[in-house]
């Protein structure tokens, strides 16, 4: 029988830079502390994620500017506030750049990036309707009410009519949710332990947190601004 090789381990001596601190619930909680135990597939995966922002390529540039900031608003996001943003906007465009799908259409939808272009002009419209200017324009209360009628699948405009709000909000918000939540930033902030190959899960039973997670703190500061060395 032939023996297989052992996993790869990130070459020693190498790490990734974590540049966040007590941004959850989870004071002291860095998942990166963990990343001598990953694989180096999964280390080089998650190196690149957070060290190669993808650049837009896909969206112009009043689409960009548009989508970045729905984004940020539907994943809770403030680059004024917090001291760390996940950019997905960029991994968007990436997707809709490559034409990555997610393997099916909703009936009587257009095709994901012909969907997406359609979607900023038609959330533009539902502005004008509620505030008088485009999206990236309006205050910030008023782009929560242009998302609030979305979401609810009532948005004003007449282009909605080529575009099923239900099913574009579907979209939109799967593809934020998916970006958001695969990055390192959003598994401190929820004390996600990360990727557990080859190392595997050590403690199934009674929620018990495995050895290098914290236990929640609801009472912790929300946000507290630093750099840890790499």
């Amino acid at each position: 029988m032939s023996r297989q090789p052992s996993p790869r381990h990130p070459p020693r001596g190498e790490r990734i830079a974590s540049r966040y601190v007590d941004t959850g619930y989870y004071p002291g909680y860095d998942v990166l502390d963990n990343q001598q135990n990953w694989d180096e597939v999964t280390w080089k995966a998650i190196r690149e994620r957070m060290e190669q922002t993808p650049p837009i390529r896909f969206f112009t540039g009043h689409e960009h500017r548009l989508y970045e900031r729905l984004c940020n608003l539907i994943a809770g996001q403030d680059p004024e506030r917090d001291p760390w943003i996940v950019p997905i906007v960029n991994f968007l465009d990436r997707k809709l750049d490559r034409n990555e799908t997610d393997g099916y259409r909703f009936a009587g939808m257009p095709p994901m990036q012909e969907a997406f272009r359609l979607g900023a002009r038609a959330v533009d419209e539902s502005a004008m309707a509620v505030g008088g200017g485009s999206f990236s324009q309006l205050a910030a209360a008023g782009q929560r009410r242009v998302i609030s009628l979305l979401a609810r699948h009532e948005p004003p405009g007449e282009l909605w009519r080529q575009l099923e709000p239900k099913h574009f909000w579907h979209m939109l918000t799967t593809a934020v949710l998916h970006i958001f939540y695969s990055h390192p930033y959003a598994w401190n902030e929820i004390g996600f332990g990360g990727p557990v190959y080859p190392l595997g899960y050590l403690r199934l039973t009674e929620g018990l947190p495995d050895p290098w997670e914290r236990r929640e703190d609801r009472a912790a500061p929300r946000y507290r601004r630093g750099e840890r060395a790499a």
